[in-house]
């Protein structure tokens, strides 16, 4: 699904996810994606 998602938001929410799966802290991801750690939280909750 990552390989082939056009829209950005939603390569970053799967990337997220991923990120998660694989153990990375949600610190490491938001430095990593230069996102916030609060939409870290809100795509691993699902809203």
């Amino acid at each position: 699904m990552q390989r082939i998602e056009k829209d950005k938001r939603v390569y970053i929410k799967v990337t997220v996810l991923l990120m998660l799966h694989y153990g990375c802290t949600p610190q490491l991801i938001a430095e990593s994606l230069g996102i916030d750690d609060s939409t870290i939280h809100r795509y691993r909750s699902g809203l």
